[in-house]
């Protein structure tokens, strides 16, 4: 029978109930792949680093990652092969518990008994827009037949199996490989059209720009305008979560009306390299706003993307909810071009195949040829050339 290896972590901000539960088996079997998701308002991202496996009080090492996937995060961790009970931690979990803003460490015991799982798998979640490759490392001494989610069947040596999973067979988004007991989250990001989907980080509240990336000069105090947008009919409160030794955040707002705009200033207050996030938590929900901030000291390489030009009011939505698509390579665009929120380039209007670049490249086939020809014409002369002055001798 499968074992329910798909667990759900919940946020509850119930008073009386535990801040965070765990739904898993009660014990599992040592180096069995745990796989799971975390959901719920979370106030603050949840990185690798702050997630350690103890025994007793002794960290353990173990192989695991985490990832977030709209508004949700997947986790998987690889057990240790001594049973034993072990205590997964979460620390810094941001959250609101009464209507007020809380950090907790979350702190969840898991008995590992029993004989080790036959096999287990890694990576424990997929996002990519290409052909991936899942790592199978059977504990047995002998082969193993098990069935994938295609009906196929695979058969495992003993230690490490490498299998690779065409992309293609898998639909935009969200959706599960299985292999043996094992249900392994694909997120594929590789759309229709040939080109990148994105993944959205929320429907209601979105920020402009959905990300800053600048070069700034050394010893300077970079600002930037920010504006987030409500596209909903009614008012939303929101927090908004950051680290105030690196942003500074003006003026104070914690209300959106209804389909409305605010503008606030974002200053800098770090002067080293930034890889950040800001958070924006509403209930229901959150979205982020990236930021990536580097130091040079050539005046040359100081640039904002975002504030080159105006945005316009495409760029609050993704290239899908305007009935547009992205043309591949190949392709142009039969209507007009507007930038969105998934990019720059969305086509409202038809792909059809660029006839006119093929015919204009062909001239470069034969100015190929031709010096090909010339070449071989050169070649044959010299070496009849010097046929004729060996004969002579």
């Amino acid at each position: 029978m499968k074992r329910a290896l798909i667990l759900t972590l919940f946020l509850i901000i119930i008073p009386l109930s535990s801040a965070i539960s765990i739904d898993i088996n009660k014990t599992l079997a040592p180096q069995e792949t745990l796989i799971t998701e975390i959901s719920g308002i979370i106030l603050s991202p949840i990185q690798k680093s702050d997630i350690e496996l103890k025994r007793i009080n002794v960290q353990v090492p173990f192989e695991y990652d985490i990832r977030r996937i709209n508004n949700i995060y997947h986790f998987y961790a690889v057990l240790p092969e001594n049973p034993n009970n072990y205590t997964l931690i979460i620390n810094d979990v941001t959250t609101t518990i009464n209507g007020s803003t809380q950090t907790i460490d979350f702190e969840k015991t898991i008995e590992v008994t029993g004989e080790k799982a036959p096999y287990y798998v890694k990576p424990g979640f997929v996002v990519t827009d290409k052909n991936f490759e899942i790592t199978i490392i059977s504990t047995e001494d002998f082969n193993q037949q098990i069935p994938l989610s295609s009906g196929e069947t695979i058969t495992l040596s003993p230690g490490e199996n490498k299998i690779t999973f065409d992309i293609e067979k898998f639909p935009e988004g969200l959706s599960y490989l299985g292999i043996g007991f094992y249900e392994i989250p694909v997120f594929s990001t590789k759309s229709s059209n040939g080109g990148n989907i994105i993944i959205p980080s929320s429907s209601r509240v979105r920020f402009y720009p959905v990300e800053i990336e600048s070069v700034v000069l050394v010893g300077s105090t970079p600002s930037y305008p920010v504006r987030i947008t409500n596209l909903e009919e009614y008012e939303i409160p929101f927090s908004l979560i950051y680290d105030d030794s690196i942003f500074k955040i003006t003026p104070d707002i914690n209300t959106i009306p209804p389909g409305e705009s605010l503008e606030f200033n974002l200053e800098i207050l770090s002067q080293t390299d930034i890889n950040d996030r800001i958070f924006l938590a509403y209930e229901g929900g959150q979205t982020e706003l990236p930021v990536y901030i580097s130091y040079t000291e050539e005046e040359s390489e100081v640039e904002t993307p975002y504030l080159e030009e105006e945005p316009s009011n495409t760029e609050l939505f993704y290239c899908s909810e305007l009935g547009g698509t992205f043309c591949s390579a190949n392709e142009i665009c039969s209507g007009d071009l507007t930038s969105t929120l998934d990019g720059l380039s969305c086509c409202i209007g038809q792909c059809t195949a660029d006839t006119e670049s093929g015919r204009s490249l062909a001239w470069l086939g034969y100015l190929i040829g031709i010096i090909l020809i010339i070449l071989l014409v050169f070649i044959i002369i010299k070496y009849k050339k010097t046929g004729k002055i060996f004969s002579k001798k």
